[in-house]
């Protein structure tokens, strides 16, 4: 293999929710109580020659709960093209890995970013890790 196995063409977002509870009571510092929830879809783009989308949405204190200071529904999309010399096993291995490293690392620095310019100041979310 003469080249890097993974390449990324492309990351976005195709959704950015960040809103405020008003019954939230602050803490110093913020807390989080109820853990995020990741959704994440790997698929061969149809028609390519070997182009993967990387799909995940973090979702976190979805009901509102006063008990958290936001709730947050983000969506971020790595397309990733993979080298045609790795099985299809591996490719999908590769562009998961890959994809969620990226679209991960994109989704916690948006997070704390928009957070850090609410009322209830920025949330740093934790590791997110595979299984």
């Amino acid at each position: 293999m003469d080249k890097f196995p993974v390449e990324l063409k492309q990351v976005y977002f195709t959704r950015s929710i960040v809103v405020a509870i008003p019954e939230y009571v602050l803490t110093v510092p913020v807390t989080i109580n109820f853990p995020p929830q990741n959704n994440i879809n790997v698929q061969h783009v149809e028609g390519s020659d070997n182009d993967y989308v990387f799909v995940m949405q973090t979702l976190l204190n979805e009901d509102k709960n006063p008990l958290d200071p936001y709730m947050i529904d983000m969506e971020c999309v790595a397309l990733l093209h993979i080298n045609n010399e790795l099985s299809k096993d591996e490719a999908m291995k590769a562009a998961t890995i890959t994809g969620h490293s990226v679209v991960y690392g994109a989704i916690r620095e948006a997070v704390s970013w928009i957070t850090g310019r609410h009322p209830f100041g920025p949330v740093s979310l934790g590791l997110s890790v595979l299984t």
